[in-house]
């Protein structure tokens, strides 16, 4: 992931209402001082990857980040047919950017 990235952990227990939820890859990236989810995921992307991400990134706002942190930034990667993968990146803004790797 590069040297600006520092891993907070894998499966990344967040509680919520007395329920556990984890997400696959947390860390933290360095210069944009930001929270990064990483959701790792197979086949066709879902319309449910998103409610998804923007329930993690709220909670990690409101649970893990410090206040001189920005905003949480999500990532979901799956891979598709064929081969191909596709990359989801979530801002708290609720904007979307796709990349085709």
């Amino acid at each position: 992931m590069g040297g600006m990235f520092a891993f907070m952990g894998s499966q990344y227990r967040i509680e919520m209402d007395d329920r556990d939820f984890f997400i696959d890859l947390l860390q933290f990236h360095r210069r944009l001082r930001s929270l990064v989810a990483i959701e790792l995921k197979v086949g066709e992307s879902q319309p449910e990857y998103v409610g998804k991400m923007q329930f993690y990134l709220t909670a990690l706002d409101r649970q893990v980040r410090q206040e001189d942190e920005n905003p949480s930034i999500g990532i979901v990667l799956h891979k598709a047919l064929f081969s191909k993968i596709s990359c989801f990146v979530y801002m708290q803004c609720w904007s979307m950017a796709q990349v085709l790797v």
